[in-house]
């Protein structure tokens, strides 16, 4: 995707962290390691933000955090309210039942599979 902005950051600042592999810009990215980060598992309970550039790993990378309106894919298609998980490579988001403690935000908008949805961090 190359660079990355949220739709409205809220206030938010992105931050700066070290790659532990090579990360896509715009794709989900989780804590792995002391001031490391790799894209997002599926399923992941350690997303801390959205890349904001492509890096090699070993890289500095800019991440934004995920209290941020966002916009990204959504593989399975999602409906506005649904709350959201990671999906494998932090590709994207979909939706997850409430009870999941893997919950990264809420849809605030509908968009089939393949399409961009925006949603609101936390």
């Amino acid at each position: 995707m190359a660079d990355y902005t949220p739709v409205f950051p809220l206030g938010a600042a992105p931050f700066t962290m070290t790659t532990s592999a090579i990360v896509t810009g715009g794709n989900l990215v989780e804590s792995t390691g002391t001031g490391t980060v790799a894209h997002a598992g599926a399923l992941s309970a350690k997303v801390i933000g959205i890349a904001g550039h492509d890096a090699a790993s070993g890289a500095k990378l800019t991440v934004w955090p995920l209290n941020c309106v966002h916009e990204t894919v959504t593989a399975a298609g999602v409906t506005a309210g649904n709350h959201l998980k990671a999906v494998a490579a932090g590709a994207g988001v979909d939706p997850t039942p409430a009870s999941y403690d893997v919950d990264v935000g809420v849809a605030l908008t509908t968009a089939t599979a393949g399409l961009v949805t925006r949603w609101m961090g936390h």
